[in-house]
């Protein structure tokens, strides 16, 4: 990872919208997304205990086991299917997280190996006990970015900023909190980082200073890959069916 660059950003009360509340991914004990343009879906099969990632038309008419079947706790997906790849969140068997990018023909690359925070983080700071947020990759709307969130300390959000094609390290920044931070792509292309005030928040892209900016209309999709199609499609994945519940629109990603 590159050296990183700290930006101390004192947040600044800005105009609210109230976050649309959008139903989770995991509506029964199994994952599926839709892919990036909309026309297939991924999901988490699971088999005697094992589990497996497959890609399918929506009809299952057409489908491709991405992974085979093994001892894996899958926990999150992105199907980028435009630009080629999955981005996939496990839990590995020491606890840790482990996120991977995973091309369609199943070959698997780690981007990064991580312990998972806890409070435990905040031990020492009685006045901000929550101010730390779970590790995350999330891709980019185009698929060329990948945007890893973590938090190397408390009250302290670190932003790396990775080229999807080979995980080279385009850009480190930093922002300052003593809340929790939540992370969403915007369609045009910008980071955007919200904190729990629900009034204070930043742009971010590589190469850039971070800016303050209004307070997004909503948290989640947090990329074009999710259970929430383009048209308000949500999927519904569970004993091996699948249904689709149909939403507004404006549930589906661009609703920042």
């Amino acid at each position: 990872m590159s050296l990183k660059k700290l930006w101390l950003i004192m947040p600044t009360l800005l105009w609210s919208c109230t976050a649309q509340t959008v139903k989770p991914v995991n509506q029964f004990n199994e994952l599926a997304v839709w892919a990036d343009d909309g026309s297939e879906i991924a999901l988490v099969k699971t088999a005697n205990g094992q589990q497996q990632i497959i890609t399918r038309t929506l009809d299952g008419e057409q489908q491709n086991a991405i992974t085979a079947l093994q001892a894996r706790v899958y926990q999150k997906l992105y199907y980028m299917k435009s630009a080629g790849y999955l981005i996939v969140q496990s839990k590995t068997s020491s606890g840790w997280t482990r996120f991977e990018r995973v091309d369609l023909n199943g070959n698997e690359i780690t981007i990064i190996e991580t312990p998972t925070p806890t409070a435990s983080l905040c031990q020492n700071m009685p006045q901000t006990p929550h101010a730390y947020t779970a590790p995350d990759v999330i891709p980019s709307p185009d698929g060329h970015t990948l945007a890893y969130i973590f938090s190397p300390e408390c009250a302290v959000f670190n932003v790396d900023f990775l080229s999807a094609d080979n995980l080279v390290t385009l850009d480190s920044q930093i922002i300052n909190s003593p809340q929790t931070v939540k992370a969403t792509w915007h369609s045009n292309g910008d980071l955007l980082l919200a904190v729990d005030d629900g009034k204070t928040a930043w742009r971010l892209q590589a190469k850039q200073k971070p800016r303050v900016s209004d307070y997004p209309r909503c948290l989640q999709p947090v990329t074009l890959s999710s259970a929430i199609a383009a048209d308000g499609r949500l999927l519904h994945h569970g004993n091996d069916n699948i249904e689709v519940e149909n939403l507004s629109p404006s549930t589906a990603f661009g609703c920042q």
